[in-house]
């Protein structure tokens, strides 16, 4: 009924307004936006623990047989002049480069060795680019009014052969490749494509060459390994949030390469007691040095079954697309640096026995870059973004736009074989205090502090940090220790922090079933009867398809 809404809003409104700083610090928990947002946040922090301290492939070499005889004339100790030479038109040198080296040999007496040593500079030249596919040689010939005709055999495009690729299509890795039929064939850039394709995408090839059917023709060979067509992974854990319910199932759903592009299709199911999410990605390649388009989706509704908002009956909706662009700049052996452009549009609405609460809209545009270093026995990672929201609060009619800065690094080194240590964290930056609920950091949970329950605080500004040192016996136990902190600088309170200490392990049974198990110790109290620990737990089973 509207009027027991009414009265329900005003209870609740005034709850949070002159309740304890606490439960104002946890409001964004009952904003259906606000959990979308933190689900996002996790998915992200995920992926960057996946890739610490991985190292990238190495360059790619180029092999083959010696694709050209050796051809020398006979040094018969007769001497002549050439007033001329004249070589075929090369799609390595200029005509200028050529013609200085050819002016060293011209109106003076030379010798059949001479014109040897003449040919052999010009395939020295080929040897210092890495070009094995060009040969210069002297064909026979008459050689009138003193002109002799040099042939540069570069070798063109014969035919591209592929072996192993099952779900990539031929055109596909031709368009990687920068390969054209006929087209002379750069060895360099071919070893600097065959790189880029292996650290920008989830393929691992190496390319060789051979000779073609016909004079001046040169076959590339192509073997590519490719990760399974398709991953189904079911997983529970307790990293919900308190007010929707903690524990926690779902199923991810992943399709590699579904129209031989190496595009990838991925869908998400997530639910708790009380809450029900789910999101659908598409992401495509549209550029040859690897970049890519990226199209997301994400659903959720929630409603609290527990704490002390539960008998408001708050409920919630929220939803958000986005595209976005991501373009690798730098992908050596040492240094990768990324670049990422994002427009996105976000809809969250919260009822009160179907009064409206808070309904929001945000649309969004937003910048990052990423730098990571590969060092011998280290990895870091830095990520910088920044991001313009205009937010519309439907429910006070009150428009307005936030700059947000956020980001996050990671620093791992592997001094021993087994150990390793890590420095990892994220922050986010907004000027104004006063902002609504799914603009706000949140800290505290599996992802950030653990030893709390999620989202224990958030606000407007805030980081946390974790330092780790984990033991890799090579075997399907893998311990770890930790020291977490978190900070929220907010307006109520103005500023809170969290501090936890702990153990835990990952272990992985045969190749499809794996957990974590971690045990957080807190040493501030930030919630009423709040535990001192907390043990989070993730267990998942998984089944790669071919």
């Amino acid at each position: 009924m509207p009027g027991r809404g009414l009265a329900a809003a005003g209870t609740l409104g005034i709850a949070l307004m002159f309740g304890s700083p606490v439960l104002a610090e946890t409001a964004p928990r009952l904003d259906a936006g606000a959990e979308r947002e933190r689900l996002l946040r996790d998915e992200l922090l995920r992926q960057q623990r996946r890739q610490e301290g991985m190292q990238p492939e190495g360059d790619a070499t180029i092999t083959g047989p010696e694709l050209f005889e050796p051809s020398q004339l006979p040094e018969t100790g007769d001497t002549f002049q050439l007033s001329a030479i004249e070589f075929d038109e090369s799609a390595f040198f200029s005509a200028a480069e050529l013609q200085r080296l050819a002016d060293e040999y011209i109106d003076r007496d030379i010798s059949f060795r001479e014109l040897n040593d003449l040919v052999n500079r010009v395939n020295a030249w080929y040897g210092a680019r890495g070009i094995i596919t060009a040969r210069a040689l002297i064909p026979p010939q008459r050689i009138d009014d003193g002109v002799l005709q040099v042939r540069l055999v570069e070798g063109r495009l014969g035919a591209f052969i592929v072996e192993g690729a099952g779900s990539t299509r031929e055109r596909y890795l031709r368009w990687r490749l920068g390969l054209t039929d006929g087209e002379v064939i750069d060895v360099a850039a071919l070893e600097a494509a065959v790189t880029r394709l292996n650290r920008t995408g989830d393929l691992s090839s190496a390319a060789a060459l051979r000779a073609g059917e016909r004079t001046g023709e040169t076959d590339v060979l192509l073997q590519v390994h490719e990760p399974p067509r398709w991953h189904v992974q079911v997983f529970a854990d307790n990293a919900g949030s308190t007010s929707t319910g903690e524990y926690r199932g779902g199923m991810m759903l992943g399709v590699n390469s579904p129209l031989g592009v190496r595009d990838r299709l991925s869908m998400l199911v997530l639910g708790s007691e009380g809450s029900l999410n789910g999101s659908i990605g598409y992401d495509f390649p549209v550029t040859r040095s690897g970049g890519r388009i990226d199209l997301r989706y994400v659903q959720g509704d929630i409603e609290v079954v527990d704490g002390p908002y539960r008998a408001f009956g708050l409920e919630g909706d929220s939803r958000e697309m986005s595209i976005g662009f991501d373009q690798p700049l730098t992908r050596s052996s040492r240094w990768w640096w990324d670049s990422s452009l994002r427009v996105a549009r976000s809809e969250s609405e919260t009822t009160l026995d179907e009064f409206p609460f808070s309904e929001y809209s945000i649309d969004r545009a937003s910048v990052a870059t990423q730098i990571t270093r590969f060092g011998q026995y280290s990895q870091w990672t830095w990520r910088q973004g920044v991001q313009y929201a205009r937010l519309d609060d439907q429910v006070m009619d009150d428009e307005e736009g936030f700059v947000v800065f956020d980001g996050l690094y990671n620093v791992t080194v592997m001094p021993f074989e087994r150990w390793a240590g890590t420095v990892r964290g994220a922050w986010q930056y907004i000027d104004d205090k006063a902002v609504p609920s799914p603009l706000h950091y949140q800290v505290g949970g599996t992802n950030t502090v653990r030893g709390y329950p999620e989202s224990t605080i958030a606000g407007s500004r805030g980081y946390f940090v974790n330092l780790e040192t984990r033991y890799r016996p090579g075997t399907a136990l893998s311990p770890f220790a930790f020291i977490d902190h978190g900070l929220i600088d907010d307006i109520s309170p103005n500023r809170e922090h969290l501090l936890s200490a702990g153990l835990g392990f990952n272990w992985r049974w045969t190749r499809y079933i794996e957990g974590e198990l971690v045990y957080g110790h807190t040493f501030r109290e930030i919630l009423p009867d709040q535990d001192d620990w907390r043990v989070h737990a993730r267990i998942s089973v998984s089944w790669p398809g071919y």
